[in-house]
């Protein structure tokens, strides 16, 4: 399978639950896809101008082809992603969670120091004490070559929808 194929398929399995843009620019760093999903939760009384509670759940997913793959350029990538995205958040009233989930592609075979430094990867961060909410940030290396995917410690529970 190649990067397009796999791209397409992904594109394919996120149409029905994301807005899906082709092509976007974080910081400096080019994504080939970028999903975007905005979930509004509210509980109201008689009618829905009588909010008692209500709460946002946001998840991107940001899928980068890599043609040359090291822990450099991957650390590179995982920092640029991360500031821009914490200089955009928006911390509504209502803000519960966002979660990123940044999909590396790689059409060549993944080093096993690579590997490793993925799955060791962890990175959230609560705004106010957890009381504006908190962001998750997770990786997903998919090595296209040895159709595997490795996934750091938040990513287990989406890997297998990431496999090619």
């Amino acid at each position: 399978m190649n990067f397009m194929q796999y791209k397409n398929k992904i594109i394919d399995n996120l149409k029905y639950n994301f807005d899906i843009n082709e092509g976007c620019n974080y910081g400096g760093a080019v994504f080939d896809v970028q999903a975007e999903s905005h979930i509004r939760n509210e509980k109201y009384v008689a009618t829905k101008k009588a909010v008692i509670y209500a709460f946002e759940n946001n998840e991107e997913c940001l899928i980068k082809h890599l043609h040359n793959t090291s822990i450099s350029q991957i650390d590179k990538i995982i920092e640029v992603t991360k500031e821009s995205i914490l200089k955009s958040i928006q911390l509504t009233d209502d803000h519960m969670s966002t979660t990123i989930t940044l999909i590396l592609v790689s059409e060549t075979s993944i080093d096993k120091q690579i590997a490793k430094h993925v799955k060791r990867y962890k990175y959230q961060k609560s705004f106010k004490f957890g009381l504006k909410g908190w962001i998750v940030f997770r990786i997903v290396l998919v090595d296209l070559d040895n159709e595997e995917v490795i996934c750091s410690k938040e990513a287990k529970k989406v890997g297998k929808f990431y496999q090619p």
